[in-house]
């Protein structure tokens, strides 16, 4: 369900940034060290956590969750 999601939203980003690398987080991220050949700069997407709501009732397993992703946009800074 949580790459599901994260594809949907990679997905998603690319259609409005069209020049960005788009990619899911690594799992030993460090910013000082990301290297990335977009010219315009690199979109990153990790998922952090999930909310389950309480069961409202006894009868029937019924509960919301929430997926909680974080986008980190990295961009290029050009000076002329």
């Amino acid at each position: 369900m949580i790459i599901t999601i994260e594809n949907a939203i990679i997905n998603k980003l690319k259609e409005d940034f069209i020049d960005f690398e788009i990619h899911s987080c690594p799992v030993d991220f460090d910013l000082q060290t990301i290297e990335f050949t977009s010219p315009k700069g690199c979109i990153l997407i990790r998922y952090e956590d999930e909310t389950i709501e309480a069961q409202q009732t006894l009868t029937a397993v019924n509960s919301n969750s929430k997926y909680n992703f974080t986008i980190l946009m990295a961009l290029r800074y050009f000076q002329h």
